[in-house]
């Protein structure tokens, strides 16, 4: 069992290296286009604290397209270190990991099945991400906000879905830096496939602002539902930042 467990850990980082790195590389050029033509704005990024380990990521989920450009944003470390730094991601089980043609993605993918309502397995995967000092992007309303039944609204007005608990336990468990990201200008109607990426065109339509926040922790709260709504206050909050 440790040799098969061996087997697939190098199997997983000779995949990184030779494929998804490469494909890391290919989107933050793209990234970086986008940035230059005006189509995506991103503000703050000096908040990213530079070289950060155990960092976890949150953000709002307004669309797919996001989930894919937000590891861009740490490009500049993931370059040099692509094995520790380059973030890993929570997707859908059925969207984005199981069909054949996202094996390459994989290995920095941490499948949530939704569906199913079985979390148990992911969170522990998640647990052992960030307690290796590595990098995790959250989308912690459980899905698309258009989804949702129960919204949290920040002071003027902009929508979130109310936040899974299981965020403030896993950044509780884990002691992680929380880095909230807020995305908006994009909604599910415009990127909801993922073929989007091979066009791009609906950036020709909307411009998409990346909002980067202040990074913290919630190691003073008392439990993991105090510790979501601290995620959940701070989102809003940065969602009304001009």
């Amino acid at each position: 069992m440790k040799w098969r467990w061996r087997r697939k850990n190098v199997w997983d980082a000779l995949l990184i290296i030779l494929v998804v790195y490469s494909a890391g590389v290919f989107l933050a050029v793209i990234f970086w286009l986008l940035q230059l033509l005006r189509r995506i704005k991103v503000k703050n990024p000096r908040r990213i604290p530079p070289w950060q380990k155990n960092m976890l990521i949150v953000s709002n989920h307004p669309s797919l397209i996001e989930t894919v450009l937000i590891p861009s944003l740490f490009f500049g470390e993931y370059v040099f270190h692509p094995l520790q730094f380059l973030p890993r991601s929570t997707p859908d089980k059925n969207n984005f990991y199981d069909p054949w043609y996202f094996f390459w993605l994989r290995p920095v993918s941490i499948p949530i099945d939704r569906e199913a309502g079985t979390f148990k397995e992911a969170f522990r995967a998640m647990l052992d991400v960030l307690q290796s000092g590595k990098r995790l992007i959250l989308f912690a309303e459980g899905g698309r906000t258009f989804k949702g039944q129960e919204f949290v609204y920040s002071s003027s007005g902009k929508r979130l879905r109310k936040l899974v608990g299981g965020a403030g336990l896993l950044a509780r468990r884990s002691q992680s830096v929380i880095l909230p990201v807020w995305v908006e200008g994009v909604d599910h109607k415009s990127f909801n496939k993922f073929f989007l990426l091979l066009g791009l065109w609906g950036f020709w339509r909307y411009r998409m602002t990346i909002k980067i926040g202040q990074p913290f922790d919630v190691n003073d709260q008392p439990g993991a539902e105090q510790a979501t709504r601290q995620i959940e206050q701070k989102l809003l909050e940065l969602a009304d930042e001009e």
